[in-house]
């Protein structure tokens, strides 16, 4: 039911800094623990845990949203209380939120919760309060990375990764010596996708392994084909 329902807004709470402190595993249990019932006892928010660093709070209403960021602002902007061999002890934690305040943002719980999953790692935008807010124009360039990204998977997939050679000619030999090999895609209509367009997404997505390899192969046939000693 929950993940079929539209219009969802929410925030994510990223407590890496914590957990990479050097602090006793006592006072970070004890700390953790308080901040697990904290977190469960937000109003009217649906709670994910995307991983042991992380939390995830969802609302079906921009009223919740709001007044739930105030809540949990405001009690981290307090010290945790611990005790430490009967000695009562505090410490700050200060986590990174990662907060999409619109519910028009995302169509759905799971789309919402790729969302901050990606932007999580997104510090570009962070301000001093330790907060990354994505708009509208945050997700829509998310939306397009996806697709150009679905389209170059597509065209490896479907052979349509096509390899133009750019012959290097050397001025003292007379000759051409040598060759660049240029990628590109062949679009379903047959038009030519120039590299401006793929090769960022493959790199920030880790496919230029596959899209080199795949290039370095069809090189290597055209050599096999072709006698290119005799040019």
């Amino acid at each position: 039911h929950y993940a079929a329902k539209q219009f969802i807004c929410g925030f994510l709470l990223s407590f890496d800094n914590w957990y990479a402190s050097d602090i006793p595993s006592e006072m970070s249990n004890s700390i953790t623990y308080q901040i697990i019932e904290f977190i469960r006892n937000v109003p009217n928010a649906k709670i994910f845990r995307p991983s042991e660093k992380e939390y995830a709070l969802l609302f079906e209403d921009n009223k919740y949203f709001e007044a739930a960021i105030e809540i949990v602002k405001n009690r981290f902007s307090e010290k945790w209380i611990f005790d430490e061999n009967g000695n009562e002890k505090s410490i700050r934690v200060s986590p990174k939120y990662i907060i999409v305040p619109s519910c028009e943002v995302a169509g759905s719980a799971a789309e919402m919760m790729t969302m901050l999953k990606y932007f999580r790692v997104q510090d570009l935008n962070m301000n001093s309060n330790r907060e990354i807010i994505i708009d509208t124009d945050y997700v829509n360039k998310k939306r397009e990375v996806d697709n150009q990204l679905k389209g170059l998977i597509s065209a490896m997939d479907d052979k349509r990764i096509a390899v133009f050679f750019q012959p290097i000619y050397e001025v003292k030999s007379g000759k051409f010596t040598s060759a660049e090999a240029l990628a590109r895609i062949r679009a379903e209509d047959g038009s030519i996708i120039p590299p401006g367009l793929f090769i960022p997404i493959a790199e920030d997505t880790g496919m230029i392994g596959r899209l080199g390899e795949i290039v370095f192969r069809r090189t290597c046939r055209f050599i096999k084909k072709y006698n290119l000693h005799d040019y």
